[in-house]
């Protein structure tokens, strides 16, 4: 996503100049005519002719160029962005017209390296963008749109709130609306030991803020997707004053909810954990905060077969009826998703490990202090004499 981004933002500046040379055009056509009627008669009427016929010619050789070279311009502005560091990009085809606002790129791919380690290779079936002549001269332009069609790729984790970093930089614009349609991408966090296949049958998104993207994507979409084969959708609707989100998971891969939430998923050799989030926010305001209902659901748990915190979190779980679900709510910092996904561990993940542990506590009549003693001994190198110690306490 940060390629794209950086990319759309490229082709922007390197187009700009060129709109408002062809505006500066029309201008002094226009002038030139003005004034060859104004002094109809006069010896300087010839004269004013002449300067409005120039431009104009111009004008129509612009237009001509624009119409019949603009994958030359495209590749130009293509150029322009190659020149980023660890930026690389190529394509098969291009068609369109800026005049017009319509620009078709066809069989592109993109190479990238952030500057945090991260990488991405991908290619895309159609990219097509679609915009406002006299928005694309604005500071901040607000397009009207684009659609991606039959994107594929890898991306490797790096250092995010590096990578953030050179989106920020870029020129800053709104996609009044994101259309992505039949696309696959292997997500792999190696540092975490996580590896997704997303598959993406349809996602809409109204708008898209470059300097918000994660945010949008996660916050603003209808989608139909799946990770690892299993279904996932999303929705947003307005609801009252403010927006509801609904994220539903068939089924979260167990390894992501090792990495990421640790107890009890930690613990587990297998198992089918589902999770539902209806989630409400204000759009009025710049700080968003996340009201999230969380439904997650468990069956058919297999423990790991070793060690004493394994044993002690198989406690928990066998005291629970064998699927169950854990309800609870959590209030959620959404500024921290803004800028690209900066910090979005801290803004979801964190939240949800808390809410997890303490929903268990509540189902099994654990005291707060007591649970939070668990969930302790369970992150930190606890030594063996405290795990058995709170095993004999479970007994009771």
């Amino acid at each position: 996503m940060e390629a794209l981004l950086l990319l759309l933002s490229d082709l922007l500046d390197a187009s700009g100049p060129a709109l408002l040379f062809l505006l500066i055009l029309v201008g002094v056509c226009f002038a030139g005519v003005v004034v060859a009627v104004v002094l109809k008669g006069s010896r300087y009427r010839r004269p004013a002719i002449i300067a409005a016929v120039i431009p104009a010619a111009l004008f129509m050789l612009v237009v001509a160029t624009d119409l019949f070279f603009h994958e030359a311009l495209v590749r130009a502005a293509v150029s322009q962005a190659n020149k980023r560091p660890g930026l690389k990009v190529d394509f098969e085809s291009a068609s369109g017209s800026f005049i017009r606002g319509t620009t078709t790129v066809r069989g592109l791919k993109v190479d990238y390296i952030g500057p945090g380690g991260g990488a991405a290779r991908i290619a895309v079936g159609e990219v097509a963008v679609q915009y406002r002549v006299f928005d694309v001269l604005d500071d901040a332009p607000e397009l009207i749109g684009a659609t991606i069609d039959g994107l594929k790729g890898q991306w490797v984790r790096g250092e995010q709130s590096q990578a953030v970093k050179s989106v920020k930089e870029a020129r800053h614009y709104t996609l009044g609306r994101l259309h992505i349609m039949e696309s696959r991408v292997l997500l792999n966090d190696a540092p975490n030991g996580v590896t997704l296949d997303v598959a993406v049958e349809t996602l809409h998104t109204t708008p898209l803020r470059s300097t918000r993207a994660v945010f949008d994507l996660l916050y603003r979409s209808q989608a139909t997707a799946s990770i690892n084969g299993k279904t996932v959708t999303l929705a947003s609707d307005h609801d009252g004053d403010g927006i509801l989100s609904k994220w539903v998971f068939e089924e979260l891969p167990l390894e992501l909810l090792r990495a990421h939430v640790s107890f009890p998923f930690k613990y587990l050799a297998d198992g089918q954990i589902g999770l539902t989030l209806d989630q409400r926010w204000d759009d009025a305001q710049d700080d968003v905060s996340v009201d999230m209902d969380v439904d997650m659901s468990f069956a058919n748990l297999t423990p790991a077969t070793s060690g004493l915190k394994s044993k002690l979190a198989w406690r928990f779980l066998s005291r629970m009826s064998p699927t169950f679900h854990l309800k609870f709510n959590l209030k959620v910092d959404g500024t921290q998703t803004v800028l690209n996904g900066r910090n979005i561990g801290a803004a979801l993940w964190k939240p949800l490990r808390r809410g997890v542990a303490f929903a268990m506590g509540n189902v099994l009549k654990i005291p707060v202090d007591d649970m939070e003693l668990v969930v302790d001994v369970l992150k930190t190198g606890a030594k063996a004499q405290i795990l058995r110690l709170l095993m004999r306490f479970l007994e009771r």
